[in-house]
């Protein structure tokens, strides 16, 4: 991908969010959600040597998107 890519002139950023076993916000996890992210874990999804951030404290989806994007597009420094 990071040669495909290249040859399109873009950045490849691989970005891997943690994922927890708490609820989210209003929203209870499942017994099956919460097997699946342990599966996950068991499978090393959570530490992805390739990956260029791995995010996770993030409160809410636009929060995330924000961190997100300022990682990737850093604001430049002004006088």
């Amino acid at each position: 991908m990071q040669e495909a890519s290249a040859k399109r002139g873009a950045k490849l950023v691989v970005v891997t969010l943690e994922v927890v076993l708490e609820d989210r916000g209003s929203r209870a996890l499942d017994d099956e959600e919460r097997v699946r992210i342990r599966e996950i874990y068991e499978e090393g999804y959570a530490s992805r040597d390739f990956s260029d951030m791995i995010v996770t404290d993030v409160q809410n989806p636009a929060a995330m998107a924000c961190r997100i994007a300022a990682a990737v597009f850093p604001a430049p420094n002004l006088p």
